[in-house]
């Protein structure tokens, strides 16, 4: 969810007061809960039905009135480091991707068990060396919350497989003399 939703009634006869509710039958949203009287407090991703009640005053009688709205999942991506799209050939195509969660709604922002990246594969397009060789991410994300989101791969990474000193050894010759 984001920030506090205001609720904003009001009535140009009556000085009744007024009050919110969430219709419970008329939510899927779980967690969404009323706050400081007239916010709402949004849950999980789902619909909300918030009534807003005006007690009776002298002349008026109370009634009430229904509004439905929808919390949708929010965009969430990985900001990958850019110093680890490189690396020092070693025969393989796996690629060691270091990244970032963007997009994480705060509430969910400092608890690893809503949202986090897990265990991950990547992949250069080839094992061998050379410039702007294609990455294919595989990132894995988990955690409670993860179905509040709508998780993409970042695309079009590419890095260097840089060349390295080959392992090598030179036997050792004995002395010799002239001739």
């Amino acid at each position: 969810g984001s920030a506090d939703v205001v609720l904003n009634a009001s009535s140009t006869d009556s000085s009744g007061t007024i009050s919110y509710s969430i219709d419970v039958s008329g939510t899927t949203s779980v967690g969404s809960s009323i706050v400081d009287g007239n916010k709402v407090r949004l849950g999980s991703v789902g619909s909300v039905k918030v009534v807003a009640t005006i007690a009776a005053d002298g002349n008026y009688t109370g009634t009430s009135a229904p509004i439905d709205f929808t919390i949708t999942k929010r965009d969430l991506t990985v900001t990958v480091t850019p110093s680890s799209l490189d690396k020092d050939y070693d025969g393989t195509t796996t690629a060691n991707l270091v990244g970032v969660l963007s997009g994480v709604a705060d509430k969910d922002a400092d608890d690893a068990s809503k949202l986090s990246i897990g265990t991950s594969s990547h992949t250069y397009a080839s094992a061998n060396v050379g410039e702007d060789i294609a990455i294919t991410a595989g990132f894995v994300v988990e955690g409670t919350s993860l179905s509040n989101y709508n998780f993409t791969q970042p695309t079009g990474l590419t890095g260097d497989i840089r060349a390295i000193a080959p392992n090598f050894t030179f036997a050792s010759v004995s002395n010799q003399v002239y001739g």
